[in-house]
């Protein structure tokens, strides 16, 4: 099994002075203890618990420990509680231990050292999404024209009659933004044709059609198709940092005086 508990020998010691229920014999019991532990792929997780048995060392019978005689139990309670768990049972937390460890340090580098100076791009972006409607403003051309081709290409599935939108050009730039309250119910798959109509429309622009692309198509509350001159991401959580390149990169920390 690749996950289970196994257990494993980690002392041995014989205990004089002890009677044998089976012989009557005298000689030392020679007790043997096995510790368990848990682990996953064969690899020792964590302690669970020990098993002891012992041996009679001229019968040679052997019992559990529920069947220890008292005798025996109160002469190998010292050598017992002297016995420690081998390190390897413990294997498994402390892997878990450094990675966590090993994390914490690397966070906390990032933070010393990398550049956790705000991004003034984020609150533009904010800007632009706040600007999608779903009767986008007259002077919004390509927004209008936007509706019109989902209304026509765009099955019933999606509801458009809630959908919102927002364009703008900056230069070399166009970003287009869609809001699609019902986008999570149609399959990952096809989430990308519904990005592909905003290609139509743009490719149908001759004094657009060769800028660069910002496409950002949400759901309800979150950005799930995004395609810029990179390439698209198709996912539940998209990252907006993609579309964040329409306004050029993140500006340099100031220097401190």
């Amino acid at each position: 099994m690749i996950y289970g508990w196994r257990g494993a020998k980690i002392a041995s010691y014989e205990i004089p002075h002890t009677i044998c229920r089976f012989c009557n014999g005298s000689e030392p019991q020679r007790v043997t203890e096995f510790g368990k532990y848990v682990h996953i792929l064969w690899i020792p997780l964590f302690p669970t618990g020990k098993k002891k048995v012992a041996e009679c060392t001229s019968c040679l019978r052997t019992i559990e420990e529920k069947d220890f005689p008292s005798d025996l139990r109160s002469n190998m309670a010292e050598m017992s509680s002297a016995v420690k768990r081998p390190i390897w049972h413990y294997l498994g937390l402390l892997l878990i231990g450094g990675i966590l460890a090993l994390a914490t340090i690397s966070i906390g580098l990032g933070v010393m050292f990398g550049d956790n100076t705000p991004d003034p791009r984020v609150d533009q972006m904010l800007a632009f999404e706040k600007q999608m409607a779903i009767n986008p403003n007259e002077s919004d051309s390509i927004a209008t024209t936007l509706k019109a081709f989902y209304s026509d290409f765009v099955n019933e599935e999606l509801d458009i009659s809630k959908n919102e939108y927002f364009t703008t050009i900056q230069g070399n730039k166009i970003m287009v933004l869609a809001r699609f309250p019902r986008l999570k119910e149609v399959e990952k798959s096809e989430r990308v044709e519904v990005a592909k109509i905003v290609d139509m429309v743009l490719d149908s622009y001759d004094d657009i059609k060769d800028k660069e692309r910002y496409i950002g198509i949400y759901g309800t509350y979150n950005l799930m198709v995004s395609e810029t001159p990179d390439g698209i991401r198709n996912s539940r959580f998209a990252l907006e940092k993609d579309l964040l390149e329409f306004f050029g990169p993140k500006p340099l920390a100031q220097p401190k005086n």
